[in-house]
């Protein structure tokens, strides 16, 4: 079996071209929003005083980004072997990102925050050591992401469509089947994914366990195509590359030459980076009840395709209607309690303008509503509720219903950020 010394760079280059294959599959939330025609959906920052850099950086994000990656992507080996200019790229990369996501926390997609990890390890990190964090911040996703899928919410409902999808292909109508039948059936999915995490951190089960990643995202690809789930183009542009990663990470053999000694104190920093990537998931449900509780967000805890994440459900008085955008009301439905409110379906609203799916959290949630509601300064005419995480077991949830804008804003306040 040959192996490449070149390895280490193949990745770096690799992740580089998909990261550029990621941005132009959501360039809805990279780009200013007037060349977009994405005005109508607010800016929510994580601070207030960053909304006015949100024209900006749109002008400068793709243009930087793109060509920073584009410039390591197709360095000659001499070049990217060279370490300076190897890290003040990929550091240039992850400030870029953070940035971004502090103007607009709807940037926070689970890739992005992906990239802004690799960047900071290959700033830190000589080759040799690279590769060994990469794969466990890798195997942490696989394995995050399944132990999500253990849940009752997932079972009766994202898992349900899975294996109705699954079953359509193949020409079998799941739907009949027996329901405690369907149930266990639908647990194969995070088991397998977490096998698939196990067997990436094992030397001797790791090309097996590379292969096994590859697949999934194979059959993952084709259960949320056009033709299955329908999800976004960014979620299908992600699986893609992830598969291409796991290929390189895991199955293809690669030695991995030494740049040098490297200082105990970058060691010591890069551990401590993947100690709270690994640690920090851990806090996602920890007193779901609570708002005030620190929890790291789901999608930064790897909690993909699970529907256990809080939430917030808009509502709108029917008196507003007609002030509404056009965008915003092709999203508004039915008033199903005939009281005169009306819900706002704010996921929906994210894919039909900025074409990428809404962060699945409370706090940005509430957030968006509440620059939505500033912004046609209602009042009294808005209302809505928090749903916490949901219980593992039962898939309960805790409540909190607010009246008027002046309780939406006490409610944000709440959090351990704005």
């Amino acid at each position: 079996m040959v192996r490449d010394p070149l390895h280490s760079l193949s990745v770096t280059r690799y992740w580089a071209t998909g990261f550029v294959a990621l941005l132009f599959a959501s360039l809805g939330l990279w780009l200013p929003s007037n060349w977009t025609a994405t005005q109508e959906y607010p800016v929510v920052p994580m601070f207030a005083f960053m909304a006015p850099l949100a024209q900006p950086y749109g002008f400068l994000a793709i243009p930087i980004l793109g060509t920073l990656c584009v410039a390591i992507a197709t360095f000659d080996s001499d070049t990217l072997r060279d370490r300076k200019i190897r890290r003040t790229g990929w550091f240039s990369v992850s400030v870029m990102m953070i940035l971004g996501f502090t103007i607009d926390q709807h940037r926070l997609q689970p890739w992005a925050y992906q990239t802004c990890l690799y960047g900071l390890v290959w700033t830190i990190l000589p080759r040799q050591h690279s590769m060994i964090f990469l794969r466990i911040i890798t195997a942490s996703v696989y394995f995050y992401s399944s132990i999500g899928k253990f849940d009752f919410q997932f079972t009766h409902t994202v898992g349900q469509e899975f294996l109705n999808t699954l079953g359509r292909f193949v020409g079998w109508d799941v739907s009949a089947w027996d329901e405690s039948l369907r149930n266990r059936l639908v647990l194969i999915f995070p088991t397998v994914e977490c096998f698939v995490a196990f067997a990436c951190l094992v030397p001797r089960t790791r090309k097996f366990g590379g292969v096994l990643a590859i697949a999934m995202h194979g059959s993952l690809l084709c259960l949320l195509s056009p033709w299955g789930m329908n999800h976004s183009f960014g979620v299908l542009t992600w699986n893609i590359v992830l598969a291409g990663q796991a290929y390189l990470l895991f199955v293809r053999p690669g030695e991995i030459p030494t740049d040098g000694t490297e200082s105990v104190g970058r060691m010591m920093i890069a551990s401590l980076l993947a100690l709270l990537v690994v640690i920090l998931p851990l806090t996602e449900r920890r007193d779901r009840a609570s708002s005030e509780a620190f929890h790291w967000d789901h999608w930064l805890s790897w909690s993909l395709y699970s529907p256990h994440s809080s939430r917030f459900h808009l509502e709108v008085h029917q008196s507003q209607l007609a002030d509404l955008d056009r965008s915003l009301r092709s999203v508004v439905e039915d008033d199903a309690n005939d009281d005169g409110w009306h819900a706002v379906d704010l996921a929906a609203w994210s894919l039909k303008v900025r074409g990428v799916p809404i962060v699945p959290q409370a706090r940005y949630q509430l957030l968006l509503a509440i620059t939505i509601a500033e912004q046609y300064e209602w009042q009294a005419a808005v209302r809505g509720v928090i749903r916490s995480s949901s219980d593992r077991s039962d898939g309960t949830r805790h409540e909190q219903w607010l009246i008027g804008q002046t309780e939406l804003k006490k409610a944000a306040q709440a959090y351990w950020f704005p």
